[in-house]
């Protein structure tokens, strides 16, 4: 199938890729710019070996990382769930996630920096009530951001979606706090500047 061919039918595995396109090696139809690989894709090029067989290594090293990373996040997530809502709750989004193929498929990724994609969710949701209960919300929003930029940095994609799954902790936490809709759409709105 396309995935063992690879990102575009070339026959490289997708980090490989990449470092080929920054250092500008691969030659083909498609012409990859180096800026569409974001951060992680330069910091991957800076260390890539020459040898393709020890390329291949670092590369599987690599979504290993990835991976781990991504399951840090989720297990952060899942957590969090299970304390708030009871084991069921978790379970089922356990299951669900295991069951995915498009979590297992992404998971390791270096392209799509999975754990990025979902970090400013999973920290608004694990941490809000305790910086806003702390009055230290300056703190979570300066957090906020800079797991937004991090993302950002390492690619655009999903960009709206990232910006906004913040909000659904901050409006499920102020409405179950009782706070006016006034101040749940200010904070909002504020989330959505950061």
């Amino acid at each position: 199938g396309w995935a063992e061919r690879g990102l575009l039918g070339l026959k490289l595995p997708g980090a490989q890729m990449i470092v080929d396109a920054i250092q500008l090696k691969q030659k083909s139809d498609y012409e990859p710019y180096a800026s569409q690989f974001g951060l992680q894709g330069h910091i991957l090029s800076a260390v890539a070996p020459k040898d393709a067989e020890a390329r291949y290594q670092v590369y599987v090293v690599e979504r290993f990382i990835c991976a781990f990373l991504f399951s840090i996040v989720l297990l952060a997530l899942f957590k969090s769930v299970f304390f708030e809502f009871g084991p069921l709750p978790a379970w089922l989004m356990l299951i669900g996630c295991c069951g995915s193929p498009w979590i297992a498929f992404m998971a390791g990724s270096v392209y799509w920096m999975s754990c990025l994609l979902f970090a400013p969710f999973v920290f608004s949701w694990c941490c809000y009530d305790r910086y806003r209960d702390s009055g230290r919300l300056i703190t979570f929003y300066a957090i906020l951001l800079g797991l937004f930029a991090l993302k950002f940095l390492c690619g655009y994609e999903y960009i709206t979606v990232v910006a906004l799954l913040p909000i659904v902790r901050i409006v499920y936490s102020e409405v179950l706090a009782g706070s006016p809709w006034s101040r749940i759409l200010r904070i909002s709105g504020v989330t959505l500047v950061v």
